[in-house]
């Protein structure tokens, strides 16, 4: 059954609360690093989608009530962005590392607290759940076309701040090409246990349901992932590749 709105949040906070225990428990300064930019990419696409779909949704349907709310969202959201823009680009090896990554979870769980307690509850209470679906939808699919740094600075109400994502979006993306990643990135499997779509809790019962991918090949890999295939599989793989990386393009535009 597709997510509702709560739900969807809702896992989308436990997936932040797993990257900042990977950055707690990194055993070394890469691997911190490394988190520490999931974390930010995460966080990003999580705060910014979060304002271009639902928040408009609080106000249609809740009016006043819904617009005071958002605002109070908002001045959370401020502060968590404000933290997150200091921590982006902080070495991890900084003093100020660690009491700003707390700082900025405290900011962050008292904000995941009034949505769990306040927002959800009231605007679930008076849309449908076939509406909760879709606004759950919309949500998913905005992450894919928002920035994934923090912009403190942009505007933070439409229409401004559709046209800063359109702006910074594109620029933040192209840097990721550069910036060291987790291997197993998005994706989780303990030993023993079920892998979990980190967006919407699906199950992924098969080995190639989702696969993690490193954007930053080694000459070794390239070499040898597709060795001791036949031609024709081999020519399928770079097709099928092709094709999503123009679907993935024309997505990003």
């Amino acid at each position: 059954m597709p997510a509702t709105l709560s739900e969807a949040l809702g896992a989308d906070h436990a997936f932040l609360d797993r990257l900042y225990e990977k950055i707690r428990a990194a055993p070394d300064l890469q691997s911190k690093l490394e988190w520490r930019n999931q974390f930010t990419w995460a966080l990003a696409r999580h705060a910014i989608s979060e304002e271009l779909t639902w928040y408009p949704a609080m106000e249609k349907h809740m009016g006043q009530e819904g617009i005071d709310m958002i605002n109070h969202d908002r001045e959370q959201h401020q502060a968590v962005k404000e933290d997150l823009y200091r921590l982006q680009s902080m070495s991890p090896d900084n003093d100020q590392f660690d009491p700003l990554l707390e700082r900025l979870m405290n900011h962050l769980h008292d904000h995941i607290e009034h949505e769990k307690n306040e927002d959800m509850p009231k605007l679930e209470k008076i849309i449908s759940r076939e509406e909760s679906q879709k606004l759950a939808r919309s949500f998913e699919r905005t992450k894919m076309f928002t920035p994934t740094r923090s912009h403190p600075s942009a505007p933070n109400k439409p229409y401004f701040e559709n046209f800063a994502v359109m702006l910074a979006a594109p620029i933040d993306k192209f840097a990721d090409l550069f910036r060291s990643f987790p291997e197993d990135q998005r994706l989780s499997n303990p030993v023993g246990a079920q892998r979990l779509c980190p967006a919407c809790q699906t199950n992924l019962p098969n080995p190639d349901d989702a696969v993690s991918t490193q954007l930053n090949p080694t000459e070794d890999y390239k070499t040898s992932v597709l060795s001791g295939f036949s031609p024709t599989t081999i020519m399928e793989c770079a097709g099928r590749g092709l094709a999503f990386w123009s679907y993935q393009s024309t997505q990003e535009m």
